[in-house]
């Protein structure tokens, strides 16, 4: 058994059978696994399943939810389910003494039990009492483990159990890697989300701390994407200050300066999946950018200049396996699908909220 490993695709023959998986540990080192089976037991967006290439089989509508905290101090025999009208619930232990407990409701169930309860545990405490009150009632005597995790209108499909069987070259299996991306795993996340469009809502957040003076650190750590709260691998820490000409003492980049590396950072990772989808290898992208700002504005001195950017430019280099109109091409789909482009360009509605405690 190996703990702490992240699996980004699978390992072919030159048939093309899956042999194994291709991931990273915990210190981000690769690691490849070979297997005579290889099981993706690994949820909804599986990675395991996209880059194998099982398809999906059966979609029905989406008007399923899944609820789901784990429990230790009492024992578990084994895997238990419970099937009741409109509900099923089930018992499957894990390690440390700990099970997960879960239980399936149509979403329109699982809604009405949150509002009737004054939290999301005792909505789902109701559900399970519902279709499984002898697992209720052994749960007094357990220590939840979890805050309750689940999803709402959860996609309803079945998927085959097996990818393609043609044969393929060992060229031609390692092809689906293109510039680090795994483009069997990304076309399988664009259907995915084509059959269940909930599930690309995300909400990303910060946490900032001022230390001194101009100087404050950003922590980010979790995140709600695809129906649940999830969190990063690690914890990124950003120190940001102002220099010591402008009344700081360096101890990171200005805040300004931030919103030139978000620009440019996502544009960059645009523009790797979208040249490894469209079969391009790229061999080499360098950028710089520049911001033009009149301090006048932000010191109050000027009430016809602007607080921020006055201009912002951004030069690219690309080099890659393609004519110079195909990757200027590829550069502007990136920036047409830029994230953070947009937000600079377009604005977003931005409020601000205070507490005095």
């Amino acid at each position: 058994m190996r703990y702490g490993v992240t699996v980004t695709g699978v390992q072919r023959d030159r048939r093309g059978r899956v042999t194994g998986i291709h991931g990273y540990d915990r210190a981000g080192a690769g690691i490849d696994i070979g297997a005579r089976y290889v099981i993706g037991a690994d949820g909804l967006r599986s990675r395991v399943a996209h880059s194998a290439g099982a398809a999906i089989s059966q979609a029905r509508p989406a008007g399923g939810a899944t609820q789901y905290a784990y429990y230790a101090g009492i024992r578990w025999t084994g895997i238990e389910l419970f099937v009741a009208e409109r509900s099923f619930a089930g018992v499957f232990p894990t390690h440390h003494g700990q099970a997960c407990i879960w239980v399936c409701t149509p979403s329109a169930d699982a809604k009405a039990a949150r509002r009737r309860a004054g939290s999301r545990a005792e909505a789902v405490g109701e559900l399970l009492g519902r279709c499984a009150p002898q697992l209720t009632e052994r749960l007094r005597h357990a220590r939840r483990t979890s805050p309750v995790q689940g999803m709402l209108r959860m996609p309803n499909q079945v998927r085959q159990a097996f990818g393609p069987t043609t044969e393929m070259t060992g060229a031609e299996a390692s092809d689906t890697m293109r510039n680090g991306v795994d483009t069997a795993t990304l076309f399988a996340t664009l259907d995915a989300v084509k059959q269940a469009p909930e599930a690309a809502r995300f909400q990303f957040r910060a946490r900032n701390q001022w230390v001194s003076g101009t100087h404050n650190r950003t922590t980010i750590a979790d995140y709600f994407g695809v129906g649940e709260e999830r969190t990063h691998e690690r914890t990124f820490v950003f120190d940001a200050d102002h220099p010591a000409v402008l009344v700081g003492q360096d101890h990171g980049p200005t805040p300004a300066e931030f919103v030139l590396h978000a620009l440019v950072a996502c544009i960059t990772s645009g523009l790797a999946n979208i040249a490894a989808a469209r079969r391009v290898k790229l061999t080499q992208v360098r950028s710089t950018v520049t911001g033009d700002i009149d301090l006048n504005g932000i010191l109050g001195l000027n009430p016809e200049v602007r607080n921020g950017y006055e201009k912002i430019t951004v030069r690219f280099t690309i080099k890659g396996d393609a004519p110079a109109e195909k990757l200027r091409e590829i550069v502007e789909q990136s920036r047409a699908r830029s994230a953070v482009y947009d937000v600079i360009t377009n604005g977003v509605p931005v409020a601000i909220e205070v507490d005095t405690p």
